[in-house]
């Protein structure tokens, strides 16, 4: 049980930086990088989306790897500007 939380909060996280990452490079026009980091992000929603639908309980560490992927998304971002500024 205890992996299975570990892993669906791990995949809320990725969610949310991926999201940002993709429109940063869709801010970018590069489509080949948002095109593959958004299929990234699509494979952790139906991973989730899959287990929650059979153990409802599983929402809890997705939305709080959400808010994580969230900030961890933004830190992400101002680095890659930095970087390319």
């Amino acid at each position: 049980m205890t992996l299975r939380f570990i892993a669906t909060f791990l995949s809320g996280v990725a969610v949310d930086a991926a999201a940002t990452l993709v429109f940063h490079y869709t801010n970018k026009n590069q489509a080949v990088m948002a095109a593959t980091i958004n299929t990234a992000l699509t494979a952790c929603v139906l991973y989730v989306f899959l287990d929650v639908t059979k153990e409802p309980i599983q929402a809890v560490p997705y939305l709080v790897g959400i808010w994580v992927g969230g900030i961890l998304g933004i830190a992400l971002k101002k680095r890659l500007e930095r970087i390319t500024q």
